[in-house]
């Protein structure tokens, strides 16, 4: 169970939260109202996101749900920072400092010099692994290429990397990698390294954390075959003495952890979450990214994927174009596609809230219904919702100081409203005589007429139907069972164990998969009918 501290001072649409994601809790004086939490929902309970804006929380486990055995677990989050301290017991031995950043061929080499642990978090293989250039496009980088990139002194004493051979040449004693030619669930290969860095960070030696993160993976549930899954990981070199090396050994401390300055990130702030950051109706399960880099874009919806040639092609038209307008039939995935971009754009900005977003259809509407219920003119009601768009967009501020992209989602009323669309032309052609630098994208089902001609226009098409099925698969989040395959009218495979793209193939022949078209909302749809008749089947057998 998870038992709030009587100090916590949960809110109430906190707690709500938690019960909607399943994280049921019960506070000391309310005891009546207990509900269970499942061993395999403990290590969420853990997510920074969860846990982010409780300003103080103490959770307490019983014996069986403590991650490392102990009794108690405490998570406690500062009112003043944006990061969650994590510790259980028995503690983190000693300070561990973090750095994060982006892994490109110019910087490698400086932010690497003097570490002691590399994670390389990137795309890789035996041939190479993915590094980006100035603008985030990929770049492959041999494993010559990266041992004349390492520092020396070498100070490297633990590289996490999917590609091994450059490191275990140029004498790094411990490498965890994954064998050639191998594929891993995202879920496995997470729940691998936490606990692997969990476990190092207690002062076990690199082997126990390997061992111990091995075994955990091969308990995750929903998971193919997940003994063979933890067995693609392996700890080189193999006749290194992995298990006498500690690199966290503990210290003798008098004062307990501060856990200040801790981490490093080129933009990173540790100064409270804006409220607004988020989408108020996002209940969606969000990655760490977002509370390591807290901005103020909304998140990216979880069942997003598969859409990276479209989201380069939609950043080099963003650099290419002042004004760019993405197209597509309504669940096409325009709004998530101009998130994700927005993320990839502001992570690699110098500056924070580089990128802003406007859910501008919303605006539009209420300015449609504003002027009905007034009796007002429309200009007069527009001048007053554009003065409040500006603001969240931080135009108002000299132009030296704005945002470098604006999104200006769900456009779709301006088709049928012309007096609308003259009005959010000038304004956007006003910022750009503004700030002859900004850049600024639409969304919008069909392609806007501006009647000065400008811009461009990117039609967003379906997802092929190799990649509906991987989202199918992704989203699901657990393997296809008998009942899964008889709801998609499709054959049992022949082989037990399938690669994710033999899989794919597979599902995608399926004629209900076909019916989605490629379209990821009706996609995500039929994993919603799935689960359903899953659960049906299990209330009613």
């Amino acid at each position: 169970m998870l038992e709030l501290h009587p100090t916590c001072n949960l809110p109430l649409e906190d707690k709500e939260r938690l019960r909607v994601e399943g994280l049921y809790t019960i506070d000391p004086v309310d005891r009546a109202n207990f509900f269970g939490l499942g061993r395999d929902d403990f290590e969420r309970v853990l997510d920074p996101m969860w846990l982010r804006r409780f300003h103080r929380c103490i959770c307490h486990f019983k014996t069986e749900m403590s991650p490392y055995g102990g009794a108690t677990a405490f998570v406690i989050v500062p009112s003043a920072k944006s990061h969650v301290l994590i510790n259980n017991s028995p503690a983190v031995p000693r300070p561990i400092h973090l750095r994060v950043h982006f892994a490109t061929t110019a910087s490698f080499q400086s932010w690497c010099r003097g570490l002691q642990v590399l994670h390389f978090s990137g795309h890789g293989n035996d041939q190479c692994v993915y590094f980006e250039d100035g603008s985030g496009v990929a770049v492959p980088v041999t494993p010559h290429q990266v041992a004349a990139l390492l520092p020396s002194p070498m100070t490297l004493q633990l590289v996490f990397v999917a590609s091994s051979q450059a490191f275990v040449a140029h004498g790094v004693p411990h490498v965890v990698c994954t064998k050639s030619n191998t594929e891993l669930e995202d879920k496995a290969a997470i729940a691998f390294t936490r606990r692997f860095y969990e476990t190092l960070a207690q002062g076990y030696s690199v082997q126990a954390a390997f061992d111990r993160a091995k075994n955990l993976v091969a308990a995750v549930p929903n998971t193919r075959n997940p003994t063979d899954v933890a067995e693609k990981f392996q700890l080189l070199p193999p006749n290194c003495d992995h298990d006498a090396a500690v690199l966290f050994p503990p210290l003798e401390m008098d004062a307990p952890l501060n856990s200040t300055d801790m981490t490093e990130w080129t933009q990173l702030s540790f100064t409270a979450l804006d409220r607004s950051s988020s989408s108020s109706g996002s209940t969606d399960s969000t990655p760490s990214l977002y509370d390591l880099f807290p901005n103020k874009l909304h998140h990216v919806r979880a069942g997003f994927g598969y859409r990276n040639v479209d989201m380069r092609h939609l950043v080099r038209a963003i650099q290419t174009h002042p004004v760019v307008t993405v197209t597509g039939p309504e669940g096409i995935g325009k709004t998530q596609l101009a998130l994700a971009t927005a993320w990839f754009l502001d992570l690699r900005h110098p500056q924070r809230d580089s990128v802003r977003v406007c859910l501008l259809g919303g605006v539009l509407d209420r300015v449609l219904h504003d002027t009905t219920a007034s009796c007002s003119p429309l200009d007069q009601v527009w001048a007053r919702h554009v003065a409040g768009i500006a603001s969240a967009l931080g135009t108002t501020l000299l132009p030296e100081l704005w945002p470098s992209v604006i999104i200006l989602d769900g456009c779709d009323v301006l088709h049928t409203h012309c007096v609308l669309r003259e009005y959010v032309q000038d304004f956007v052609w006003g910022l750009l005589g503004r700030q002859p630098l900004l850049r600024v994208v639409l969304t919008v089902r069909t392609p806007l007429m501006w009647t000065n001609g400008g811009g461009c226009t990117m039609p967003l098409g379906p997802l092929a139907m190799t990649d509906a099925a991987k989202l199918l698969q992704k989203s699901m989040n657990r393997p296809f069972t008998a009942a899964d395959y008889q709801a998609l009218e499709l054959a049992i495979p022949p082989a037990s164990s399938m690669s994710s793209d033999a899989m794919a193939t597979w599902v995608q022949t399926s004629r209900v998969v076909q019916a989605t078209r490629g379209i990821p909302s009706q996609v995500l749809a039929l994993v919603d009918r799935l689960k359903f008749h899953e659960s049906t089947q299990t209330t009613h057998p």
